[in-house]
């Protein structure tokens, strides 16, 4: 059997010029991947934002009513009644739709 060390150095020497690369591209490719779920995750809605975004779309035609009201208006106390029974009692009407509205 000939071994050629020429040709067994010069294998060693690539392999070992070229392993480096193939780690970083790996390492690359996980964080791109890594990325790419973390963003899918953030625009994903989960459910406490869905509940929000539903109570908020129940409460935004009283809570404009209760915002553009005159005081002790029989308009005010129609939105407050509206607001106090989607929470099932009495509620700071004026913080509840200050959150509704931003």
């Amino acid at each position: 059997m000939d071994l050629n060390i020429s040709s067994i150095v010069r294998s060693l020497v690539i392999g070992a010029a070229v392993v480096p690369f193939s780690f970083g591209a790996m390492g690359l490719m996980s964080a791109t991947t890594k990325t790419l779920e973390n963003a899918a995750w953030a625009t994903t809605p989960n459910g406490v934002d869905l509940t929000i975004d539903k109570l908020k779309a129940e409460l935004i035609t009283d809570c404009i009513k209760f915002l553009v009201s005159k005081n002790d208006s029989g308009l005010e106390r129609q939105a407050k009644t509206a607001v106090d029974k989607v929470f099932g009692g009495d509620v700071n009407h004026r913080e509840v739709c200050d959150w509704v509205i931003s």
